[in-house]
């Protein structure tokens, strides 16, 4: 059996291209299964501790430029809402999915038009989560599989540190996420040709 070969290095650090990805392997789905169980596990474990490292610690934040948590919510909470998603909502929620899927990085910080403030750092691990925490709304919200891919790539990187680098409280949003993130598959995989 294959390993799943996006999990055992820390693609924060490492970027994965994704290029001629080998999800059409037959293994392909029982090693991404594995290795998201055994992501769980970790950072469920990691839940349950009560010290504090400070590696998910928010980013910097330039003002006039907007912090990329506070931007994030903001879509999470129209994801969530009643209502159609505004054009600008989705244009907002696309544009990240674009700077991730291109550059498999997002900054603390941006300004009119989501570009990046300058001197901004690396979004945290935090920010990844409710990164995370928004395409799977919009992947939810919109039946979008642009989302759900997008996810799936956000949370190989999230399942690619070390438990021990987290806080507590943000291992147990990751953990609930990879659940969600099952959930999704397996509504995609039912409706699949």
């Amino acid at each position: 059996m294959q390993d799943y070969p996006y999990f055992g290095r820390d693609l924060f650090e490492q970027p994965e291209s994704y290029e001629y990805a080998q999800c059409q392997e037959p293994n392909f789905f029982v090693a991404w299964t594995r290795s998201r169980s055994r992501s769980v596990a970790a950072l469920e474990q990691r839940a349950e501790m009560t010290d504090t490292p400070l590696a998910d610690v928010v980013g910097n934040c330039n003002a006039p430029f907007v912090p990329l948590a506070t931007i994030l919510r903001r879509l999470i909470h129209a994801a969530n809402g009643e209502g159609i998603v505004s054009v600008q909502v989705k244009s907002e929620i696309d544009a990240l999915v674009m700077k991730f899927e291109i550059f498999r990085r997002l900054f603390a910080d941006y300004g009119p038009g989501l570009n990046r403030a300058s001197g901004s750092k690396q979004a945290s691990f935090a920010d990844y989560i409710l990164f995370a925490e928004a395409l799977a709304s919009f992947a939810e919200r919109l039946d979008s599989t642009k989302y759900l891919s997008t996810l799936l790539k956000v949370m190989d990187c999230i399942c690619s540190l070390d438990p021990s680098r987290l806080r507590p409280e943000t291992a147990r949003e990751a953990a609930r996420l990879l659940h969600r993130e099952r959930t999704l598959v397996a509504r995609w995989q039912a409706v699949a040709p």
